[in-house]
């Protein structure tokens, strides 16, 4: 496969930033594999650069720029990690470049440390501290010049890696977390960066770090490292090609940003046409005020059933279906019908079995104690045995957002008497007390006679719907909407910062009350909404493992 050809590939592939770093990984692959630019016959053969290498060094460490180096093992072909072309030859990382050696600080000095790397670009950064040598860190030792590559040791995965390519003034110094690599003059420097970045050297170096809070790699394992050496010219034109691609990848990236930016803009719009309201202002008090749905129940039905077109990101279908209970809440997702029961008589009827006055509405929010017979659970104790009259109770943790999760058995003394008063019917809501935590409060889901006979522990609150008035499953809709939600979280604040509710407070949350009729219409159009989510989702995540799985098989192909 030729990289036009990969290229080609992953125009279609890549969806998200994580797949332009795989694209960005193969090139510098590619690049030192020695397969992304031809080699050349009239390039310097290796072995004159490797001479001219070697009169560098000891005409440096003549002058006394250097000491002398220690010896240099040679590289073993069981080491060798790859094959690279003929003109190309393994050395280990000490023959292509030396240090510029340490000093403690004695006059001003430009600092650089790892938080002064761009490590997205591979360059210093220009906010650096000038320091005097009474303010200079204990790190603060290593000399650098320009052309220098300087490589973080400290927690290394970071990619900390730059080339100083300017002079400073005064004159820099950079921490001892750095790795320092001045290539001898037959070395391209950024040659040199690119590999220190590629996935063979960062293999090399996850297998020689250690260290658990910040892994690190010492200058004498790093050493080790062995490096792939192609003629001078051959280094350049690698660089070159990198450089191109790696343009292409990054105005790549940009348009995938664009688009999933635009989506993001839809999705975004989509939701808020389906869950605001929109509001008038009176011409004569110019008060603002609340007037019937902005989307009507056909024109959500549209968008709904079209949203495939505007959701690719199966992250966002939680949102929708959230966005799909608000509109429900709302009185704006099924149409109203004449046939249902009058919500005066409705309101008359409630206030009759409360022997209440309630303010007549055409759409009444009713407080959920009118509607609903609302009970703690039992306190679990030690005199509570589980093997005398063992009863299934539901905790907490049984109690997911909208289901529950009866995998895990438990059991404890119900005495005789007691279990008709505290035995869980079809249609129970039960919503979670919470343990203080925001993330907790209010998590609800039904019963639905799944066990015989089943209790719940004192930390689940049962609301039981009077059914004539109220559907459990339209309950349990309003309790997981965002608006259900808000109220519970708002009721349950305390005066140390805690969240908690109480029986009380959920008798006191206000309901939507719909006529019956349009309550279970509402229930039975979520249901299919729900079920349209939930089948794109999964197109979603088949289309997903699939395009994952042929980005893995041109990957693998291409290295």
């Amino acid at each position: 496969m030729t990289l036009e050809m990969l290229l080609a590939e992953f125009d279609g592939l890549i969806q998200a930033p994580a797949d332009v770093e795989k694209l960005n990984a193969t090139i510098l692959q590619w690049a030192v594999q020695g397969r992304l630019v031809p080699q050349c016959a009239d390039d310097e053969p290796l072995g004159k650069l490797l001479d001219r290498i070697e009169a560098e060094r000891v005409e440096l460490v003549k002058s006394g720029k250097i000491s002398k180096p220690k010896k240099i093992p040679i590289v073993k072909p069981i080491e060798i990690p790859y094959d690279v072309p003929p003109s190309w030859r393994w050395v280990r990382l000490p023959e292509i470049y030396h240090s510029h050696g340490q000093k403690k600080p004695d006059k001003t000095f430009t600092y650089i440390d790892v938080s002064s790397i761009d490590n997205q670009q591979g360059v210093i950064g220009d906010d650096l501290q000038v320091l005097d040598p009474g303010e200079a860190p204990s790190r603060a030792r290593k000399l650098v010049a320009k052309g220098t590559v300087i490589y973080s040791t400290v927690r290394p995965y970071l990619l900390n890696i730059a080339i100083v390519d300017r002079d400073f003034e005064p004159e820099p110094i950079v921490s001892t977390a750095f790795a320092v690599m001045h290539p001898f003059s037959g070395i391209y420097n950024k040659y040199l960066y690119y590999y220190l970045r590629s996935q063979p050297f960062i293999d090399f170096v996850e297998l020689q770090m250690s260290g658990m809070a910040y892994p690190a790699i010492s200058d004498s394992k790093l050493n080790k490292g062995l490096f792939p050496l192609p003629p001078l010219a051959e280094q350049k034109r690698i660089v070159a090609r990198v450089d191109e691609l790696l343009g292409q990848t990054a105005v790549l990236a940009q348009q995938l940003q664009s688009v999933n930016e635009q989506r993001r803009g839809v999705h975004t719009a989509v939701l808020h046409q389906l869950t605001q309201p929109e509001r008038k202002t009176s011409e004569v008090s110019q008060t603002s005020e609340v007037s019937p749905s902005k989307v009507s129940p056909d024109t959500a039905d549209l968008l709904f059933r079209n949203f495939d077109r505007f959701y690719v990101d199966a992250d966002t279908i939680a949102e929708l279906k959230q966005a799909i209970l608000q509109t429900a809440v709302q009185g704006r997702l099924v149409p109203q019908d004449e046939r249902d029961e009058d919500a005066a008589v409705l309101l008359e009827r409630i206030a009759a079995q409360n022997e209440l006055e309630i303010e007549n509405q055409q759409r009444p929010y009713i407080p959920i104690e009118l509607v609903c017979d609302v009970r703690g659970g039992i306190q679990k104790s030690k005199n509570r045995r589980p093997d005398k009259n063992p009863i299934r109770y539901l905790t907490v943790a049984h109690v997911q957002r909208n289901w529950i999760d009866f995998s895990d058995e438990r059991f404890f003394e119900v005495y005789p008497d007691e279990l008709e008063k505290w035995r869980l019917l079809t249609g129970d809501n039960l919503v979670v007390e919470g343990n203080g935590s925001a993330d907790h409060i209010g998590r609800t889901a039904i019963f639905r006679g799944e066990i015989e006979n089943c209790v719940h522990q004192n930390h689940l609150i049962r609301v039981r719907p009077s059914q004539d008035l109220l559907e459990p499953e339209y309950l349990n809709l309003f309790l997981n909407s965002p608006e259900g939600r808000d109220e519970m979280l708002e009721r349950s604040r305390t005066t140390s910062g805690l969240f908690n509710l109480s029986v009380g407070r959920i008798k006191t949350i206000q309901v939507p009350l719909p006529p019956p009729g349009e309550q279970r219409r509402i229930v039975a159009k979520v249901d299919e909404l729900f079920a349209l989510c939930d089948q794109l989702a999964g197109q979603l995540t088949s289309a997903e493992n699939g395009r994952e799985q042929l980005l893995e098989a041109v990957l693998a192909q291409a290295t």
